[in-house]
């Protein structure tokens, strides 16, 4: 698990994606977007949707900022998975379904690893793609995760003014500068 504190979604998928690249697979882009889900780009390709976020009490997550948490959000994500399918004649052969299957796998280890247990990372659920147009060039699996984002309680500075200094008598009463002619008696 990371003892890093995640600032958002795109932060921790950042993370995930360095950990999942880093296994010795064929490598993988990065793409955190609502609209990327429909590109036609090539596979290996993993992209991130920001989706649904639930707020919940504080809770103290092990790679929190230091101090008291506010509240945790739960920024929700559905993680579109496309696996590339090995080139006509190149042995072994490996078909579309096998190639998501394995980046499927990968990519579970890689949030596992980064995001920690329940309830610091919750794997929602995963589901193959129907829609041809998301599907094109292979299939595709939409896997649906939340994890936890620490909201700390800032302490905000304490002002305490030095010194007043009244503005003159010819001042406009109420434009913001206090002359003596605006205070209570």
């Amino acid at each position: 698990m990371s003892r890093t504190p995640f600032t958002g979604l795109e932060h921790f998928a950042r993370v995930v994606m360095d950990r999942l690249n880093a296994d010795g697979g064929e490598f993988v882009q990065l793409v955190v977007s609502t609209r990327a889900r429909d590109w036609n780009a090539s596979p290996p390709r993993i992209v991130w949707c920001p989706s649904r976020d639930r707020f919940t009490g504080a809770q103290k997550v092990g790679r929190s900022h230091n101090g008291r948490s506010l509240i945790t959000r739960m920024a929700g994500a559905t993680i579109d998975v496309w696996g590339a399918a090995s080139a006509p004649g190149v042995v072994p052969v490996v078909t579309d379904m096998d190639a998501t299957e394995a980046l499927v796998a990968r990519l579970s280890r890689a949030l596992v690893k980064t995001g920690g247990p329940m309830p610091f990372l919750d794997l929602q659920g995963g589901a193959w793609v129907e829609s041809p147009g998301q599907n094109a060039l292979g299939d595709a699996y939409v896997l649906s995760i939340a994890v936890a984002i620490d909201v700390p309680n800032l302490t905000v500075p304490t002002v305490r003014p030095t010194a007043a200094v009244l503005e003159t008598p010819d001042g406009t009463p109420g434009d913001g500068d206090v002359n003596a002619g605006e205070l209570d008696p």
